[in-house]
């Protein structure tokens, strides 16, 4: 009786073992917003020193995509092999908007990534570079060609972007009554920020300022006291999300960007590229247009060095997407199954646009 018991508790070790087995990682891209960042425009009635400048990547942000990239490392080198323990330049592809605080992103995560020890050696068997640093290539195009991580920024797409927030946003009961509820405060935040505001979109800067300015401790304009302050922040994550929450932004944004993700992966699925992994140094309007195109969209702007990450699974002759925000397994609405979507439906979804 105890024989048959071990012989089959290990036959049915061995099929477990053969089940996770044949479950693979084989492909994973990564899109991630800049870290943490200087604000993009002064208040002209408070002006403040920000060392940097406007727009720039903080320390704090530079440490903040430090600690993705050793996220990443341990999922993608350590856990699941997807990756080499030192870099190869055959395997890994990294892009990037052409912004000074989004370059710098990429370069703190791939820190993280590959950390200094993990470079190359002289033939001397010294290390090339001090700490044996490891530089991988960030590609960037100019921001006026990059249609793949700035579309809407001109032309027809800028128009049709300008037709959708008209039609799907400002004209939406939720802006309509949010800016109704908001516009008694507007001569109080017009004489703080020393510009006109009489609108929600007039506010959005100012808002964002003083996000950032919270954020680190820096002193707020005259007139905004913690109730003010707790509004204006509120207002910061909740606009920019509305903008980008109609799927029809989403697809207008992200289109592009999405229907390379799947070329990628089938050039992975027929060995056509050696390339495992993707990354994509970006913006908060490209996290929310990309979970707008999905089908889900964000009720809040996605916080720095927020990521989302495209898994492509192999299992036996199948292939399988695993989407995650922020390390949240992504429910998809077109998707059978709760933890993932067929490769198959992924692919009929995204070219359906």
């Amino acid at each position: 009786m105890k024989v048959r018991v071990f012989l089959a508790l290990t036959v049915f070790w061995l099929l477990s073992i053969s089940l996770i087995a044949e479950t693979k990682l084989i492909n994973a891209s990564v899109i991630f917003r800049h870290g943490d960042r200087t604000p993009t425009k002064p208040i002209p009635a408070c002006s403040y020193d920000w060392m940097q400048g406007f727009g720039e990547l903080t320390p704090e942000g530079m440490h903040q995509e430090y600690i993705s990239g050793t996220e990443l490392r341990k999922r993608y080198v350590n856990d699941y092999k997807l990756l080499p323990e030192d870099f190869e330049t055959k395997t890994l592809y990294v892009r990037s908007t052409d912004f000074n605080r989004t370059l710098q992103s990429a370069e703190s995560l791939l820190y993280g990534l590959y950390l200094p020890g993990t470079g190359p050696l002289l033939k001397s068997k010294t290390a090339a570079l001090p700490y044996k640093y490891q530089p991988i290539p960030i590609h960037a195009f100019a921001r006026q060609n990059d249609i793949l991580l700035l579309k809407g920024m001109k032309g027809a797409d800028k128009k049709k972007m300008k037709e959708i927030l008209s039609k799907y946003v400002y004209s939406s009961d939720e802006w309509l009554n949010k800016q109704k509820s908001l516009e008694k405060y507007f001569p109080l935040w017009t004489k703080a920020s020393g510009t006109k505001i009489s609108s929600l979109l007039d506010a959005k800067s100012f808002a964002g300022n003083v996000y950032i300015r919270t954020l680190h401790n820096v002193s707020l304009p005259k007139g905004i006291d913690d109730k003010q302050k707790e509004i204006l922040i509120g207002l910061a994550l909740w606009i920019h999300a509305q903008q980008f929450k109609p799927i029809q932004a989403g697809i207008l944004i992200a289109g592009d960007f999405l229907k390379n993700i799947v070329t990628t992966m089938n050039k992975c699925i027929a060995n056509e590229s050696q390339v495992k992994c993707y990354l994509y140094s970006a913006h908060d309007k490209n996290l929310l247009s990309v979970m707008s195109a999905l089908g889900v969209p964000l009720d809040k702007n996605p916080g720095y060095a927020s990521r989302i990450q495209f898994e492509l699974y192999k299992e036996d002759n199948s292939c399988k997407v695993k989407i995650f925000f922020n390390n949240e397994n992504i429910k998809l609405p077109f998707a059978d199954n709760n933890d993932f979507c067929t490769f198959s439906a992924f692919e009929n979804y995204i070219n359906s646009f």
